[in-house]
């Protein structure tokens, strides 16, 4: 995994109050977009898609998309951002935190 990586699940699980996969369980996160600026800052477009029971014959994934801009050190400060829920199958256990529900991006 890699640094940018693990900065941008670290934003997903604070944000998403979701924790690092335990037994069973399956994550995965695909960057869509990796688009650098004149500041060199970056614009991550992400998706990213939790499985609370991989083994499990009932839907229990949980899928998020977003994006997140990054300083030009790419340190785990995030200076915009935008996180939104795309799926929670029909037996996930999952409960968003009330400000994740159709969160956009500040300004």
């Amino acid at each position: 995994m890699t640094d940018l990586q693990a900065t941008i699940l670290h934003f997903i699980r604070d944000r998403s109050g979701l924790s690092a996969p335990g037994a069973y369980q399956f994550e995965d996160l695909h960057i869509d977009i990796d688009e650098e600026h004149p500041d060199r800052s970056r614009t991550l477009r992400f998706r990213y898609f939790f499985d609370e029971d991989g083994f499990s014959q009932y839907d229990k994934t949980i899928g998020l998309e977003g994006h997140v801009t990054i300083d030009a050190e790419q340190h785990i400060l995030v200076l915009a951002s935008s996180l939104k829920i795309t799926h929670i199958g029909v037996a996930a256990h999952y409960k968003p935190p009330t400000d994740l529900v159709n969160e956009q991006p500040a300004g």
